[in-house]
């Protein structure tokens, strides 16, 4: 009789710990009771429950409205978060979508092999049960210019196979981990030390330009790529990339110089990255032209920053040096910007809706270098090479910026103009502008550049 006593209630108790799978298959908030099988599991998720939003499905956790996970939330649609979810115990994002306005406070298991946009606030917090938590990473994770992610002491992130984009703040006080396959981008920033392991590094993203600001050491691993964009030299932030890091950097990876449909002219060069001190040298490669490092492109490693310098002719990289003068605006020796001073000027170059076709198509300005101090810009101008033998063939062309001293320069408002990807040589130079006629070298110039 003793025997069979303990068996029932070994019996009962086993029945009462049995997972109840909750299913939300509707559209709405999470406490619409009618959205769920079996019933409603309430806003604490009891441990050993699963609760799963449901394909085609789309739920919202409401401002003012706590969920804590002790269970399991699957999610395999959609989760619009305006207040705050807890998840104590395991949170998968399971190639689905997740939309933070609120709060996500991690204190166990996060797993994401979809979409999550950060708005709000995302805080990876150490263990609910223990001094354990961690966020995993194989999807896409974008945290907002409004959003802040929290990695604090006893949490780890790892960023596998995944793409974290941050334009808002990290504050990054734990552990980051990486693999091969991962990357990292944005124009936002990390207050903390910084360690990447592997993967790629690319501010803004692996084809635009931007600034990353870090406040605290960088360590870059033998495995870890640093990818700088060089599009154009429009200025930091804009043409190409750069890293400002207050503390010192370790640079033991791979610096990958990137010029993306843009070929830069002698001379020319960029600042990378800074920082209060550095060791270690990075490897270096460039993808996007024909170049050497060492022969056209040089790393310079200063006190505290590193430079790209373009120190020869890059093949197919022709480039002009121009001085051109309008008879409208000239007075002296030189021309009355009043265009720019009525704020008259376009923001995007106009010859192609014009009908002609410059290799740099829809560049717009960078609003800063439309009246810079010392020699502002006139107008826009358009640039094109002609063979010696046919004159009249176009073999390329650029839209480029007149300042009041006669200087044609590139968007950058400084350089010489380059015209892609087009190759060395003897070339006329013509000039056309939008009101007055054009007019082209008698002779070919020698030896473009």
């Amino acid at each position: 009789m003793k025997n069979l006593l303990s068996s029932m209630l070994c019996f009962c108790f086993f029945i009462n710990l049995q997972a109840v799978n909750y299913l939300y298959s509707g559209t709405g908030n999470w406490t619409d009771a009618a959205n769920w099988s079996p019933s409603y599991p309430g806003t604490t998720l009891p441990s050993g429950d699963i609760a799963t939003i449901n394909d085609g499905a789309s739920c919202t956790i409401l401002a003012g409205t706590t969920l804590i996970v002790e269970g399991r939330l699957n999610n395999l649609e959609l989760i619009e978060v305006f207040g705050c979810i807890e998840n104590r115990n395991m949170f998968d994002n399971n190639s689905a979508a997740i939309n933070n306005h609120g709060k996500i406070i991690n204190r166990a298991d996060f797993d994401n092999t979809g979409s999550i946009s950060n708005f709000g606030d995302f805080q990876n917090l150490g263990g609910f049960l223990d001094n354990y938590s961690r966020v995993i990473n194989m999807g896409t994770l974008m945290n907002d210019g409004t959003g802040r992610i929290d990695n604090n002491p006893f949490a780890i992130f790892q960023n596998f196979g995944g793409i974290y984009t941050n334009n808002g703040v990290m504050n990054n006080n734990a552990s980051y981990q990486t693999d091969a396959t991962c990357q990292y981008n944005g124009i936002g920033v990390i207050n903390g030390n910084f360690t990447q392991q592997s993967g790629l590094f690319s501010p803004d993203t692996d084809t635009d330009a931007g600034t990353h600001t870090l406040n605290g050491n960088f360590s870059q691993a033998f495995d870890g790529r640093y990818l700088v964009n060089i599009n154009n030299n429009a200025g930091v932030g804009v043409g190409h990339d750069i890293i400002n890091i207050t503390g010192t950097a370790t640079l033991n990876g791979t610096f990958v110089l990137d010029f993306d449909n843009f070929t830069p002219c002698i001379g020319e060069e960029y600042t990378i990255m800074t920082f209060s001190s550095y060791t270690g040298v990075p490897s270096v490669s460039i993808t996007g032209i024909a170049a050497i490092v060492g022969t056209h492109i040089m790393l310079n490693f200063n006190p505290t920053n590193i430079t790209v310098s373009v120190v020869a002719p890059l093949p197919n990289a022709a480039c002009v040096d121009a001085k051109v003068f309008l008879e409208g605006p000239l007075s002296g020796i030189s021309m009355a910007p009043d265009l720019n001073t009525a704020n008259l000027l376009p923001i995007a170059e106009p010859y192609s809706a014009l009908g002609h076709t410059p290799y740099n198509a829809g560049t717009s300005l960078v609003s800063s270098l439309v009246s810079p101090l010392a020699d502002p810009m006139v107008d826009w101008v358009l640039l094109e090479l002609r063979p010696v033998a046919t004159p009249a063939t176009v073999t390329a062309s650029s839209a480029a910026l007149l300042l009041r001293s006669g200087k044609v320069v590139d968007i950058n408002g400084r350089s010489p103009v380059t015209f892609g990807s087009v190759a060395n040589g003897n070339y006329h130079l013509a000039v056309r502008h939008r009101n007055h006629l054009g007019m082209m070298t008698n002779t070919a110039l020698i030896n473009v550049p």
